[in-house]
């Protein structure tokens, strides 16, 4: 059937030969195709016709849409409220705090998504633009996978953990994966005020998380978080930690470690990072940390592979 199949288009063009009832996949395909205004607008009105629509896939990469076609777009997508599954590629689109607003208030409207990827690679997104994406997904309360790349932009510590709480508090994702490589945006100034305001978490649903986490700060209070959230994981099966520096962290990568204890369902382990082996490396304590390590890992019966780098 025409209303259920998947259709794929490369060209704006080709949009209007789009069969408007359909109800499957929609896969548009428009990375560096140098859109104009009226590209952009005849895009937001094909989509904004599409009500039946399940499954957008959008790569718009290096379109340079800015805050304004960045928000013409994501009006329109917010109104397709029957979006099961969603895919934006924005990848070096210069969208900045307005831009990625406006895509946090079309995710209030979809309430039916269950799969979120996010490509925002590159785009002047900074913590106050991630608290505004997340005060967004705060409506999506049936998504199971949340894919999210935020790889060179200005997000610091309190965006990175702003994303972790809802993670952590969500009571149906059950695959979380975030790249957070390449970001300035700075560390916490308090910790325990940001654990305050947002509680204590629930119990997990997680089964598998991949965390890339080779940002230009310490991590400490986010390695601290992590940990809280292995401990109401249960029954996470699949956990992939990538770190920058790893000398900075081994402290909380101990704490990290004792955590693992309560993951007794995890079959698949990779823990990876940079070591900075230059002057004041404390070889010692990394060799304490890793026996720390293997430790846990021998208590995980249904450990089946694992790549330890650390």
């Amino acid at each position: 059937m025409q209303s259920e199949i998947e259709q794929s288009y490369n060209s704006v063009q080709q949009l209007t030969n789009l069969d408007f009832s359909f109800s499957g996949t929609l896969q548009l395909n428009l990375r560096k195709s140098n859109l104009s205004n009226e590209d952009i607008d005849l895009i937001a009105k094909t989509i904004s016709k599409l009500v039946n629509m399940r499954c957008l896939k959008i790569n718009l990469q290096e379109n340079f849409l800015l805050e304004k076609g960045t928000q013409r777009i994501s009006d329109e997508i917010g109104k397709c409220i029957n979006l099961q599954e969603l895919e934006i590629i924005l990848f070096s689109n210069s969208i900045g705090e307005k831009g990625i607003y406006s895509v946090g208030q079309a995710l209030k409207n979809l309430q039916n998504l269950t799969s979120l990827k996010l490509d925002l690679i590159q785009n002047e997104v900074d913590n106050q633009g991630v608290i505004q994406l997340v005060n967004g997904l705060n409506y999506c309360q049936n998504l199971t996978n949340l894919d999210l790349d935020l790889y060179m932009n200005g997000v610091g510590e309190l965006g990175l953990l702003t994303i972790l709480n809802f993670v952590g508090y969500h009571k149906r994702i059950q695959i979380f994966s975030l790249s957070q490589q390449m970001n300035y945006g700075g560390e916490l100034e308090n910790y325990e005020e940001f654990i305050q305001t947002n509680g204590k978490m629930c119990s997990s649903n997680l089964k598998t998380m991949n965390l890339s986490l080779q940002s230009f700060y310490s991590q400490n209070y986010v390695l601290s978080y992590i940990s809280s959230i292995l401990e109401s994981s249960s029954i996470l099966k699949n956990l992939v930690i990538h770190l920058r520096d790893v000398n900075r962290h081994l402290y909380h990568l101990s704490i990290l470690g004792s955590k693992l204890r309560n993951c007794q369902n995890i079959v698949y382990l990779n823990l990876m990072g940079f070591c900075n082996y230059g002057f004041g490396y404390d070889y010692k304590r990394r060799e304490q940390i890793q026996k720390k390590f293997k430790i846990q890992i021998r208590k995980m019966k249904r450990l089946v592979q694992i790549k330890e780098l650390i």
